[in-house]
C-alpha cells in the first residue's frame, strides 16, 4: 500500500507532526528544548 492510500484509509489525509527535543528521558528531572511542527496534507509536506 502506497502512503497517500494508507493515509486516506487511516483517515489521515490532513496532519500535523511533532518532534519534540529533550533534555533526557526523565520526565522529572528533564526538559523540552525545542518543538518543531510539519503540516501534510494528501501525504506532501505544505
Amino acid at each position: 500500500m502506497e502512503r497517500k492510500e494508507l493515509l486516506r484509509t487511516l483517515n489521515l489525509s490532513c496532519f500535523t507532526a511533532f518532534d519534540f527535543e529533550t533534555t533526557g528521558l526523565d520526565p522529572l528531572n528533564d526538559r523540552i528544548i525545542e518543538v518543531a511542527a510539519i503540516r501534510f496534507e494528501d501525504g506532501v509536506i505544505t
